[in-house]
């Protein structure tokens, strides 16, 4: 009985936000650096956002997995990224309001 409420516990200790991951990367506009720029990312329904730091780079934690709409609002830009359980990095290139990967 000890081992089984244990076990219990212990899923119970462990949040959601164990199997999901984070998202990271740069973004850049030519050889320059997106410094400041906020980053909204959407998956199934949760939405998590960041902004970027004086080198382009990103870090955001997403509670969810799947295929995901990273946004640049500012920008009028997005493009689509994957979120798993381990974490992912995506560095973006901005030409015009399009987000092309690097």
């Amino acid at each position: 009985m000890t081992l089984k409420r244990f076990a219990l516990i212990s899923l119970m200790v462990i949040t959601p936000q164990t199997f999901a991951g984070q998202i990271s990367g740069v973004i850049r506009s030519g050889n320059t650096a997106l410094s400041g720029v906020e980053v909204v990312i959407e998956c199934s329904g949760v939405t998590a956002s960041g902004t970027t730091d004086s080198s382009g780079r990103y870090s955001i934690f997403l509670s969810a997995t799947g295929s995901c709409s990273l946004k640049l609002p500012t920008q009028d830009a997005s493009a689509r990224v994957f979120s798993s359980n381990q974490p992912t990095r995506h560095d973006f290139l901005l030409e015009g309001n399009t987000l092309r990967r690097r």
